[in-house]
């Protein structure tokens, strides 16, 4: 006779063995005639902000304004601007 608590661990032991790290989309903003890379500049703007700030990001907005040539963000109630 099997023991539950045996098939689960061994489960559990093959789903680690055969895990792989999520998928981590790029993306794109194309406007006239620029393209912004989107995740690069969600990085800048965690970046900027750890500069002055020792707690980790809880929260993260950021606003592409390509037509100001701007991103605006705010991470943990605190916003920022960064030019693109």
């Amino acid at each position: 006779m099997r023991q539950p608590g045996l098939c689960f661990l061994h489960c559990f032991c093959l789903t680690i063995d055969h895990w792989s790290p999520p998928l981590a989309p790029e993306l794109y903003v194309e406007m006239g005639g620029e393209q912004y890379n989107i995740t690069d500049i969600i990085d800048r703007a965690k970046a900027d902000y750890r500069t002055t700030h020792k707690v980790g990001v809880q929260s993260c907005k950021v606003y592409v304004k390509p037509e100001e040539g701007a991103a605006y963000y705010v991470i943990n109630k605190f916003s920022g601007k960064l030019e693109l």
